[in-house]
């Protein structure tokens, strides 16, 4: 998206008081690929019989669009015999069919390649306008006597006024240029409908492909109008189909979220009653169980999203961070729900970091909560979000929040039981999500920096994940992990070249070391040799420093314990992993965040206890302070 750089103004406040937002509307048309269209248009012309005003009506077309069209994309141009072959086919070999199949065509790229191009000179003069208005404003002092603050004041209101009136110029300008295109689209669509041809869109076959590059380039061949149109018929297929972008799938997922939210309060505006009242009794107002746990879960999700934007941060009121709803199923896991929200687009950001939470957590509660992970535990994506880009704001990093497996009720049940099937199954669910975002990555993935954060029972589904269901990651951090499963070895990652597995244990953090013992024990029992130990030298992975002050193992302190701090603002674990996420893992000697390994030594000197050996930490909480944090670059 062609926004400007802003520093007071916020894009997305400007374009909801304006009524509309103008580079979206550009992005909807710069979508559209003129160029194969136009490719298209010639191969049926060639293939239908050529008449003098027949042929006169595709030059004319034709010119049109070569005089619009600027654009130097000539890749992935559809197979021109491939399409008329097929054409043929289905309409009985007309060639005067194919010659007006071709000029219609024409005709759509040439009004493209037209509408395209009007789109440039206003949103140009749009930023140039916005980004002159804040300069005006910067220019008066930051502090100074009263009577300088409250014109300061004045002049952010005056700015703010005509950089609304301006936006929504451009846009009312934008939407009759869109308005044009999409007119002219239409009636050549019904011309191209009389005659038995319509280019396919072929949903069913996209929804059940599971390679999400596949996706994409089907998406991409789809015009605008057939975008939308997908998104506002099938919101559940699109929003949570990998290959589909970021925003589109925010787009199709919000639009089912804030209808399962609409169901159940208009229903309660009608007939007069509370919420409550109908949650009490769904049947009474015509409404199921299903609808109330969908009610329940969009709740939650839009809490998520509030949260995550800022929205719900005392004393803030802007600019919120851009979020996506990137997948949204609230009937997941028997109501649990699945979702993943973003902060930050990943289509767009150099650098992404999915973080995937432990146990007892899902949409619909967090630990004895109801109002869900995304609420509750918002502080852990905020804080990894803003730290990523304190260290490095040149190179933004996209947080996404991954509630997508069947978490355990908690980490001691999940630990004992030494079932991991919910977990292998959320293992490739991440698998598929993260490889989606691979796919759709504006850039490319060369030139985007994925790595996946799993923490507690979380590290459980990424370990699986990256060993078991092929997940492509350049880099894994592994937070407060009591087990990596499938995983023995860091090589059984198989992450991309040049990455890592890094991890961060606490030594006073009594849930990653008991449910370790636990499952070492466990598997000694069961024959199998031991539980791997992803800190251990041996397992080849990078030991990032974790520690945590010493009163957050007590029982007196307030959050109970270590392993529930691995995010906090401040952190020793918090400032590594955002090393990492932000794609500076380089930067972790330099930082004094790389930890000292444990290391086996003789067990104390006490009867039967000869020749064996004990672990001894190779960090300890002694002077850890939570004072650890980028200086913004």
């Amino acid at each position: 998206m062609n926004t400007p750089k802003l520093v007071v103004l916020s894009v997305s406040e400007l374009t909801k008081a304006a009524g509309g937002d103008p580079w979206q509307l550009q992005d909807q048309l710069l979508a559209g690929k003129p160029f194969r269209i136009s490719k298209m248009a010639e191969a049926f012309h060639r293939g239908g019989s050529h008449a003098g005003q027949a042929d006169s009506a595709f030059e004319r077309a034709r010119k049109h669009f070569q005089d619009a069209y600027t654009s130097g994309d000539r890749s992935n141009v559809i197979d021109d015999s491939a399409v008329v072959k097929d054409a043929k086919a289905r309409l009985g070999g007309s060639s005067n069919t194919l010659r007006t199949i071709g000029t219609h065509l024409e005709e759509i790229a040439a009004a493209l390649a037209d509408a395209q191009n009007i789109t440039h000179h206003p949103i140009d003069a749009l930023n140039h306008s916005l980004t002159e208005l804040e300069s005006e404003y910067l220019k008066f002092p930051r502090f100074g006597r009263a009577d300088i603050q409250a014109m300061r004041r004045q002049q952010l209101q005056s700015i703010k006024k005509a950089a609304v009136a301006a936006v929504a110029a451009t846009y009312r300008q934008l939407k009759g240029t869109v308005a044009g295109y999409e007119n002219l689209l239409d009636a050549r669509m019904k011309e191209l409908e009389k005659t038995g041809y319509l280019p396919p869109v072929q949903l069913d076959d996209a929804a059940s492909n599971n390679d999400p590059k596949a996706v994409y380039e089907w998406w991409k061949l789809l015009t605008p109008a057939e975008q939308q149109a997908l998104i506002t018929e099938h919101p559940d297929v699109i929003g949570n189909l990998n290959g589909i972008p970021v925003a589109d799938r925010s787009a199709a997922n919000m639009q089912v979220m804030n209808a399962d939210i609409h169901r159940v309060e208009a229903m309660a505006k009608a007939k007069g009653v509370s919420v409550a009242a109908i949650q009490k009794d769904p049947t009474k107002y015509g409404l199921t169980a299903d609808d109330l746990t969908r009610y329940h879960n969009a709740i939650n999700v839009k809490a998520g999203l509030d949260a995550y934007s800022g929205r719900k941060k005392p004393g803030q009121f802007g600019p919120y961070l851009p979020t996506y709803l990137y997948a949204y199923q609230p009937l997941g896991f028997d109501g649990k729900g699945r979702a993943a929200i973003a902060i930050g687009n990943p289509d767009t950001s150099p650098n992404t970091a999915v973080l995937v939470p432990g146990a007892s957590q899902s949409v619909r509660a967090s630990d004895a909560s109801d109002k869900g992970w995304f609420a509750v535990q918002s502080e852990q994506a905020q804080n990894l979000y803003a730290e990523s880009n304190r260290a490095d704001p040149s190179h933004p990093t996209a947080v996404l929040a991954w509630m997508g497996y069947d978490s355990p009720t908690n980490g001691i049940t999940a630990v004992l039981s030494g079932d991991p099937t919910a977990e292998r199954a959320g293992g490739e669910l991440l698998a598929r999500d993260v490889n989606g975002l691979n796919a759709t990555h504006q850039g490319g993935a060369a030139n985007s920096h994925m790595t996946v954060v799993g923490y507690s029972a979380g590290a459980i589904v990424t370990s699986d994940a990256a060993a078991a269901s092929h997940m492509h990651a350049d880099d894994v951090v592994l937070l407060g992990p009591v087990s990596t499963d499938q995983a023995h070895h860091a090589a059984d990652f198989h992450l991309n070249h040049g990455g890592h597995v890094y991890v961060g244990e606490a030594s006073n953090d009594l849930n990653a070391h008991g449910g370790h013992a636990i499952l070492d024990a466990h598997s000694h029992l069961n024959g199998q040799g031991g539980d791997a130990d992803p800190t251990a030298p041996e397992y080849g992975a990078t030991r990032i420093k974790a520690e945590t002050p010493p009163s957050y193992s007590s029982p007196l302190y307030y959050s109970g314990q270590a392993h529930l701090h691995y995010f906090t603002a401040g952190s020793e674990s918090l400032y590594a992993t955002a090393d990492i996420t932000s794609g500076n893992a380089d930067q972790l000697a330099a930082h004094q965040m790389l930890a000292s390994p444990d290391k086996k030594v003789p067990a104390p000197g006490r009867a039967g206890w000869e020749g064996l050996e004990t672990v001894q930490e190779g960090e300890t909480t002694d002077g850890v302070e939570d004072d650890h944090y980028h200086d913004l670059r």
